[in-house]
């Protein structure tokens, strides 16, 4: 018998996601070897992004995101990457928040 190979997901992370990415990776355990995250604001007023998304993109760890919850759950998800892909300005913020979030 041939073992399975694992099922390879790398999902967007933002407030706007059903379901949210803290209960996806608990529904589905182990089976996520990375995450993209963005941040929004939900109390912001929507523009239109890269996406077509009607969202406001803000620096991760501003917006509307628990990435305390997020990432306690990434873990039981099996995530062990972590991408970070937004405007280069809010990439210092950003980088800032994880790091301290880390610590």
């Amino acid at each position: 018998m041939t073992a399975q190979a694992p099922e390879v997901r790398i999902p967007d992370v933002h407030a706007q996601q059903r379901p949210a990415g803290a209960e996806y990776f608990t529904k589905y355990p182990g089976r996520f070897i990375a995450i993209h995250l963005q941040d929004v604001d939900q109390q912001a007023p929507a523009t239109t992004n890269q996406h077509d998304s009607p969202v406001t993109l803000v620096p991760v760890g501003k917006g509307s995101i628990d990435w305390t919850k997020t990432f306690t759950a990434a873990r039981i998800g099996g995530v062990e990457h972590i991408f970070v892909d937004q405007r280069m300005e809010f990439m210092r913020e950003s980088v800032a928040f994880l790091k301290a979030l880390k610590a």
